[in-house]
């Protein structure tokens, strides 16, 4: 057959293939062709959709446990400042206002002599040697008074000094914030130990041969504070004024809890006081304070330095909260 009569079909031929038996060969051939193409382009999209939803899903999570943690961490911080921060607080006002009253008397001779009978006349009645009259030494009952009244000062002034350090040894041994504000812990213990300092060396901070001297003849010792923060804790809180007087007031107890505050009376007041017989007559030699005017000031510059600090912190919790989402009346 010659080779140009191949290059047209015959007319049967395309009548055969435009028959429904031969299209529909023809459009199965061209299906199986199409469809691996097809499949492959529907997997494509389906796998940018998972991705994109996957992304978004794990977007929003984040986004969600961050918030969780946020609002966790800012509960935990709440917390701690309840259980912690805010008791400091009060106590450091509290403590700062009553050594600047201690400081105005040392600046006054009359007050000076008055600050100064109050804490000898306390450590002469530890001494069993306060006498209300010559021969009668001073009961318990009147002494117990007198914590309330005349001696009400004096010894409202180891009660605050004694509840801070409760609070403040607390604090800088459980470091309760460490973990929820590390910034924040680290500047309160440094605040804290100044504070302490302050009891100690005074007005020398600095030169370490002063503050050796100063901490020796005239500081308020370290152990000396943590005892007196250690003897007004009870349980989770701390004595009431009434209860840290009887400290003082039952000379018979044989544990003898005042002895812990015979260098704080001395500190305040009380130091080289001693009890003088003349002409057959006991007389009380009044002390006189290892406190001076600028170790005083020294503290109240401390206390104020700790509370700025806590305000500071407040401030820039309180602006890190959300703000109260007030409902309506009819919500």
């Amino acid at each position: 057959m010659p080779a140009a009569a191949l290059s047209s079909p015959e007319p049967w031929v395309i009548a055969l293939l435009a028959g429904s038996a031969g299209g529909a060969l023809i459009t199965s051939l061209f299906g199986i062709l199409v469809k691996p193409w097809d499949l492959r382009q529907r997997l494509k999209v389906i796998e940018s959709e998972a991705d994109t939803k996957l992304k978004t899903d794990i977007t929003r999570l984040g986004e969600e446990a961050g918030m969780r943690l946020r609002m966790e961490a800012r509960a935990e911080a709440a917390r701690l400042r309840q259980k912690y921060v805010n008791a400091l607080q009060f106590q450091a006002e509290l403590l700062k206002s009553q050594i600047e009253a201690v400081a105005r008397m040392l600046a006054d001779d009359i007050d000076t002599k008055k600050l100064f009978g109050w804490f000898s006349k306390i450590k002469s009645y530890g001494d069993g040697k306060l006498e209300i009259q010559p021969g009668q030494l001073m009961s318990e009952v009147e002494f117990s008074e007198r914590c309330h009244y005349e001696f009400i000062f004096a010894m409202s002034t180891l009660y605050y000094t004694s509840v801070f350090f409760l609070f403040s040894q607390r604090i800088l041994s459980l470091a309760p914030f460490s973990e929820a504000d590390s910034e924040f812990s680290i500047d309160l213990g440094q605040s804290l130990r100044t504070v302490a300092k302050a009891f100690v060396v005074q007005h020398a901070a600095g030169d370490p041969q002063r503050e050796a001297a100063m901490e020796r003849d005239q500081g308020l010792w370290d152990t000396v504070q943590n005892s007196m923060g250690a003897i007004v804790r009870q349980e989770e809180w701390y004595l009431s004024y009434p209860d840290f007087c009887r400290l003082f007031i039952n000379r018979n107890d044989p544990k003898r809890p005042d002895h812990i505050f015979r260098r704080t009376l001395d500190f305040y007041g009380a130091f080289e006081s001693r009890d003088h017989v003349e002409q057959g007559q006991q007389i009380l030699i009044e002390g006189r304070a290892l406190l001076q005017i600028g170790g005083a000031k020294v503290i109240v510059n401390a206390l104020d330095a700790l509370l700025q600090l806590l305000h500071r912190e407040q401030l820039a919790r309180d602006s890190a909260e959300p703000a109260p989402r007030h409902l309506s009346a009819g919500a």
